[in-house]
């Protein structure tokens, strides 16, 4: 996931349908927020969304495994 989560290069260099693809990995978007804060970049909300979306499901899965 480290190599192909846009930690060393940047989503805009794949095709298309690797892009759909990457877009389902969690740290694909927390690095497009790491990099727009580091950069200064205005907050990219979609992807801050999904991180939370994904933070969330983790949790609940999380969770309903120690309930077992």
């Amino acid at each position: 996931m480290t190599f192909l989560g846009q930690t060393f290069f940047s989503l805009s260099q794949v095709s298309t349908a690797l892009k759909l693809d990457l877009c389902t990995l969690s740290l694909t978007h927390a690095n497009i927020c790491m990099r727009a804060a580091a950069l200064g970049q205005p907050m990219p909300w979609e992807s801050l969304l999904a991180s939370i979306c994904f933070a969330l499901a983790f949790f609940l899965g999380y969770t309903a495994a120690l309930r077992r």
